[in-house]
């Protein structure tokens, strides 16, 4: 028993599962805006249409393509933007990895270090 703990420790200690998903929500973020901006910018009527929703659902589309799913499971995780429309992608704690053995390691870091 005590080396499972032991190994579960050294997991989340190494792992940094956490502050990686912080740092991931952070550059896909800013890839998102960058991406609107340029969109708002161009000519074409349909990419200039563009709106603020749209920056959080490409956030979330990256977040994917780099292993986390969005989901608002954890009660850190905000349900609305402030006009009770708009989710809000950008807060790490609405993610959580999608792969089984990186999910568990997330999980014992939410249990026992946020």
């Amino acid at each position: 028993m005590g080396r499972v703990v032991l190994i579960a420790i050294l997991a989340v200690t190494l792992g940094g599962c956490f502050t990686d998903q912080e740092k991931q929500v952070a550059a896909c973020q800013i890839e998102s805006q960058k991406m609107y901006l340029r969109e708002s910018q161009s000519n074409d009527v349909t990419a200039a249409a563009a709106s603020i929703s749209d920056v959080d659902n490409m956030t979330i589309i990256c977040m994917q393509a780099h292993g986390y799913g969005y989901v608002q499971l954890d009660k850190r995780c905000p349900k609305f933007k402030s006009d009770n429309i708009l989710l809000d992608a950008s807060f790490s704690y609405c993610y959580r990895p999608l792969g089984w053995g990186a999910r568990q390691v997330y999980n014992l870091e939410m249990a026992f270090g946020r």
